[in-house]
């Protein structure tokens, strides 16, 4: 899976303590998979090279070539060896989103039913990629901006050849909006939190909403708490700048096995 794949890379860029704030490994995840399979090691380094970035020039103690081929060796170890369960993954996203195309073809466009798509995804295959170990309630670095980069990849295999235009970290007064959607000219704006402990968003979502003279904002929560902690959320709140919509995708939900009839 794409994601999969994203995981592996910005973990090795972290492990290196690489600065990789314009999103290079989330651009080099797309090109692994948009044709998986097809390429040897050098032709994939070929076109890898080719990919546009600032990454080189905020990490200059590293060399352009033979840091791609370092990756390409991680990447075809990892992904194109035999058993690797990749193809079959991509394969059951493409069909997941192409179900959901249809499903919404035809109907009006809601950025509540995309939402709803997604955390319904997310908890039935990629819950494991924001956990070092859920047992031991460990978080992978960033969880947050891993919540973000899968949202965003998502949205755009959602909206393909179906209108709209998806932007990514929208300067807003002193801080960034996460996501914004935009349908014709009406932009939805999405902030993402991590939930480990308190509720924080809100206060942060309003102050966008406000920016951008919104009446409506949506907040996705990535429930991580634990079980013996975890309290309801509001599906909305009434704030002084309008209304916040909140949407919960469940990390860490209770094994099936410990479910009573």
């Amino acid at each position: 899976m794409i994601f999969t794949i994203q995981r592996l890379i910005e973990d090795y860029f972290g492990k290196r303590n690489l600065d990789d704030s314009d999103l290079y490994a989330v651009r080099l995840a797309n090109q692994l998979a948009s044709n998986h399979g097809t390429e040897s090691p050098d032709q994939l380094q070929v076109r890898l090279a080719r990919v546009r970035t600032n990454f080189y020039k905020r990490n200059s103690s590293i060399e352009r070539a033979p840091f791609i081929r370092a990756l390409v060796k991680l990447l075809d170890r990892k992904f194109t060896g035999k058993n690797s369960g990749f193809e079959s993954q991509v394969f059951f996203t493409k069909q997941r989103l192409a179900a959901q195309r249809k499903r919404l073809k035809g109907k009006r466009r809601s950025i509540l039913e995309i939402l709803e798509f997604f955390r319904d995804s997310t908890e039935a295959r990629n819950i494991d990629v924001f956990w070092e170990s859920r047992k031991k309630l460990q978080l992978r670095q960033r969880a947050e901006k891993i919540g973000q980069s899968m949202l965003s990849q998502f949205i755009q295999g959602v909206l393909t050849n179906r209108g709209g235009r998806l932007f990514r970290e929208i300067y807003s007064g002193v801080g960034f909006v996460d996501i914004a959607v935009m349908f014709g000219n009406v932009p939805h704006l999405i902030e993402l939190k991590v939930l480990k402990s308190q509720f924080e968003g809100p206060a942060q979502l309003e102050r966008y909403m406000k920016n951008e003279k919104r009446e409506e904002g949506w907040l996705l929560i990535f429930d991580a708490r634990s079980h013996s902690r975890k309290t309801s959320l509001p599906q909305k709140m009434k704030r002084a700048a309008g209304t916040i919509k909140i949407v919960v995708v469940d990390l860490n939900p209770a094994p099936p096995s410990s479910l009573k009839d």
